[in-house]
């Protein structure tokens, strides 16, 4: 188990994320954080949307959520719409533009698996984060339950989804046709990079962002 230096007096608050970009899993990958179970869900976030890049440009996956007022709902009780064939969808979107992708084969199937019988959003980004976790970043601090302390940075409202320029280049499947995409899920790290994942991540540029990201 790799032996990372962390610093233990920054601590950050994260919401739920579906597939998350990689500038939430840079966060991931070297603080201790907490992902609140006691908050509301925000529409137009990560929460049940992510990013990656297709043959035609940045595509957006979206889990369909039942119809009410999910918006300042607690976030534990946002229901799925399982009615929709969206997971099928959603896993159709991955082969069809990531299936030349250096890992697609090895990692797809272990992807399929996290698609169970979720009724909630809650459950779905869970199953899927913890699996990053234990697949990519056993090594990392992790905290993963409700706000009981004071957290130093919150970053909940921080918006994951925005394609900054702050993170390093990567070879992408598509980059004979575009510049390079900056934070898109962290689904176009898995499938590009591999078990290379952790080698991507910076220490040094993101301390070196993250004053820019809590301004």
């Amino acid at each position: 188990m790799e032996n990372i230096n962390v610093n233990q007096n920054i601590n950050f608050l994260l919401s739920t994320s579906y597939w998350g970009s990689m500038l939430y899993y840079h966060l991931v990958y070297y603080y201790p954080h907490i992902i609140v179970e006691e908050e509301h869900y925000q529409k137009k976030s990560c929460r049940n949307r992510c990013h990656i890049l297709g043959a035609n440009g940045v595509l957006k996956l979206s889990v369909p959520l039942k119809s009410g007022k999910n918006q300042q709902q607690a976030i534990r009780e946002v229901l799925i719409f399982n009615d929709e064939p969206w997971k099928d969808q959603h896993l159709k979107t991955m082969k069809s533009q990531y299936g030349k992708s250096p890992y697609y084969d090895f990692y797809i199937q272990e992807i399929e698996s996290l698609y169970k019988n979720q009724d909630t959003l809650w459950e779905l980004n869970s199953t899927i984060h913890q699996w990053i976790l234990g697949r990519f970043f056993n090594h990392t601090v992790q905290t993963n339950t409700t706000n009981k302390k004071p957290a130093s940075i919150n970053m909940r409202d921080l918006d994951f989804l925005s394609q900054a320029h702050t993170l390093k280049t990567y070879h992408q499947v598509f980059d004979y046709k575009y510049a390079f995409v900056h934070n898109l899920s962290i689904l176009d790290g898995i499938f590009n990079l591999g078990p290379e994942l952790r080698m991507y991540f910076d220490k040094s540029l993101l301390n070196s962002i993250i004053p820019r990201l809590t301004e």
